[in-house]
């Protein structure tokens, strides 16, 4: 009976712990947790978790994971991984042996390097959550560095809670090449109506503390005051540990088709990796999106059981900002040119073709549910890797399942 070590206990770590149960695993499990709660799930955070103090649905409950048989050692945190003799080395100098490995340290947030940097907070975790909600209250000013998902995430939650909120992105428009600029002006005019000031092409010079509050400066003279400053400009993975035993990194804890590392007896998956994708020429690529991590989940534990399983899902993602829910299949930073799709109910969903006239991404924005049913059926089409016919794409009385089946 071979043991499996996992270094984290977010999404993907715990559902791998979990998905192997299931799928007979006899050996050892061992879930190793850095934070002192049992494993979580973290879309909530920056939604119902600051706007309504829920407690965000647990991937596990201790009482699941000792019934299961799963070692779940909460708040620990690795200090060395020894390739050599199979083995880690605990912050406390415990030593756990291991015969494979898994790794999913996930990511940190991305800090900024600016003159007063330190007075922004971030948010990455439950308690970093929690902290930021206790001082949310009504009329205080929230400024926002970045207008990316999680910093517009963040500002719609604190404008529910009555917070001032301004926005300031570095970039000519919100959301960069995440989404066609059509997509990112609806969610831009959504905010202003909500009362969310978003500047974009600002660049920051400095933050200062004052006796309340804090004021950042802008290179171009400007300054703006508020209570509290959050950075939201993306992750870095999680690479030290792998680093630091030699593993290969690129972008990322660098891992095959198959969610295996330079060394064939560890694994990774989830924000801490980078993959190469078979539906994009093996473009090796870094992605942080929820549905992803639980895809190379099922995909590792596919392989650790003796299975050949390549990784090659289409990404989705979504995110909900005040009542609108943004939905995208693959990134249109791949795509070329792109086709719109209006639909009687005047929902729009862009196409992306590249070169090839083949479908490489969909994004629509939309009320609840909206544009749940065709951005699924696009991830479908983009899977197929068809030539497709634009016309086609573009016409709302064309049903988009006829095109799969053609």
């Amino acid at each position: 009976m071979e043991s499996l070590t996992i270094i984290g206990a977010s999404e993907a770590d715990t559902r791998t712990a979990l998905h192997l149960q299931e799928r007979g695993w006899d050996g050892e499990i061992v879930l190793i947790g850095q934070e002192p709660h049992t494993p979580y799930e973290h879309p909530p955070l920056s939604k119902a978790v600051l706007t309504e103090g829920n407690s965000p649905p647990l991937l596990s409950s201790a009482e699941q994971l000792q019934e299961l048989q799963i070692r779940f050692l909460q708040g620990s945190q690795v200090a060395e991984i020894d390739r050599q003799s199979h083995r880690l080395r605990l912050q406390n100098n415990e030593f756990l042996p291991y015969d494979k490995l898994l790794l999913a340290t996930g990511a940190s947030a991305r800090r900024l390097t600016c003159t007063g940097s330190e007075h922004t907070l971030v948010l990455r975790n439950l308690d970093e959550t929690l902290a930021f909600r206790s001082l949310l209250a009504t009329g205080k000013h929230l400024i926002l560095i970045g207008a990316g998902f999680i910093g517009l995430e963040l500002a719609a939650s604190a404008r529910k809670v009555g917070c001032q909120v301004t926005v300031l992105e570095i970039a000519p428009r919100i959301l960069g090449r995440a989404v066609p600029a059509e997509v990112a002006e609806v969610v831009a005019s959504e905010h202003k109506q909500q009362g969310v000031e978003i500047r974009c092409d600002v660049k920051l010079d400095q933050i200062q503390a004052l006796k309340s509050g804090y004021t950042i400066e802008l290179k171009n003279v400007e300054s703006i005051s508020g209570d509290l400053v959050v950075a939201g400009i993306s992750a870095v993975p999680e690479v030290a540990l792998a680093e630091a035993a030699g593993l290969d990194i690129e972008n990322g804890v660098s891992v095959n088709a198959f969610q295996q590392t330079s060394d064939p007896d560890i694994y990774a998956v989830g924000d801490c990796c980078s993959f190469p994708h078979p539906l994009y020429e093996q473009q090796r690529m870094s992605l942080e999106m929820w549905r992803c991590a639980r895809d190379q989940a099922e995909c590792a534990v596919q392989n650790l059981l003796g299975e050949t399983k390549e990784f090659s899902a289409v990404p989705w993602f979504w995110s909900d900002q005040f009542e609108l829910s943004l939905q995208v299949a693959w990134l249109p930073s791949f795509a070329k040119r792109v086709i719109p799709r209006t639909r009687l109910d005047g929902v729009t969903i862009y196409f992306g073709l590249n070169d090839q006239e083949k479908l490489v991404s969909a994004a629509g924005v939309g009320a609840g549910n909206s544009v749940t049913k065709d951005i699924r059926l696009a991830e479908m089409l983009i899977a197929t890797q068809k030539t497709m016919n634009p016309a086609e794409l573009s016409d709302p009385n064309l049903n988009l399942k006829k095109l799969l089946k053609s």
